[in-house]
């Protein structure tokens, strides 16, 4: 060999990338069998030691329900993630389903007709598309009373459109823009909306009466493990509650349709949470 190029050889290790789907199927809880949900715990074997990590109880309780939500609640077929276009009209569908039909007919036949009878329903599709479009804009220009309306009407056409972002205001109408201002006003509303002065003279006067008997510096204080009636309280509260449900896809009314012998299971896993 006259060439002075020396031969390398390379050896990759690389592990399968895993492709998650961009949607995943939802729990249709409008026809779930909440029966059927609450005694299928009762039929499994729902245990955890009590010297496991709280990652390893919330790992067993999280099975537990999820398996119970599968059993009794059917899923909603997720869709193709993608938001439809607001100017989408039944003329742009059937000028599509035109287009295509003669561009198909083109590579079948591929006659001089064809040809023509393609270019025509491609012209006509797009003067459809255009037509919806202005008669969208035409629609929808009451609604625009300023100049940030306009454009953004005009990233809707284009599918670009972000919801204008809300700026946090303090009690006083100034604006809260760094991190550690947020944090502060947070602090200071949830402060004047908790405190005893801001609440009705009847409760503000048992809440002090019952401050008043309370010895905070024993467990059964500040520190005292949370009470079955707390949690079920807390769980009521969350009624109406429409939020997504994070990575572990538990939603509040899972929790809420939790038998007693879940709640008590909840119940411990907090307390250990607390201690």
């Amino acid at each position: 060999m006259s060439s002075d190029h020396l031969p390398i050889a390379i050896t990759l290790h690389l592990s399968p990338i895993l492709h998650l789907p961009h949607t995943q199927s939802k729990l249709d809880l409008k026809r779930a069998d909440w029966n059927a949900y609450q005694a299928f715990p009762s039929s499994t074997s729902y245990h955890h030691d009590e010297d496991s990590s709280i990652d390893g109880i919330n790992e067993a309780f999280t099975t537990t329900i999820l398996a119970a939500a599968r059993h009794s609640i059917p899923l909603v077929k997720p869709g193709n993630g993608r938001r439809g276009h607001p100017w989408w009209t039944d003329a742009c569908l059937k000028a599509v389903q035109e287009k295509r039909r003669t561009y198909h007919r083109y590579l079948k036949e591929g006659t001089k007709d064809a040809f023509v009878s393609m270019k025509k329903a491609n012209a006509e599709c797009k003067r459809t598309i255009a037509g919806a479009k202005l008669d969208f804009w035409k629609k929808s220009e009451e609604d625009m009373t300023d100049l940030t309306a306009a454009w953004n009407r005009l990233k809707t056409l284009k599918m670009r459109y972000n919801p204008p972002s809300r700026n946090l205001t303090d009690p006083d109408g100034g604006i809260l823009r760094t991190p550690e201002e947020k944090a502060e006003g947070f602090l200071r509303h949830f402060a004047r909306t908790s405190s005893t002065r801001s609440l009705p003279e009847n409760q503000r006067r048992d809440r002090m009466e019952k401050e008043a008997h309370t010895d905070l510096s024993t467990p059964k204080g500040k520190d005292a493990d949370l009470t079955l009636h707390e949690l079920r309280w807390a769980l009521r509260a969350t009624s109406g509650n429409k939020k997504s449900p994070g990575a572990d896809q538990v939603t509040y009314p899972l929790l809420r349709n939790l038998p007693p012998s879940m709640q008590e299971a909840l119940l411990a896993l907090f307390n250990k949470c607390w201690k």
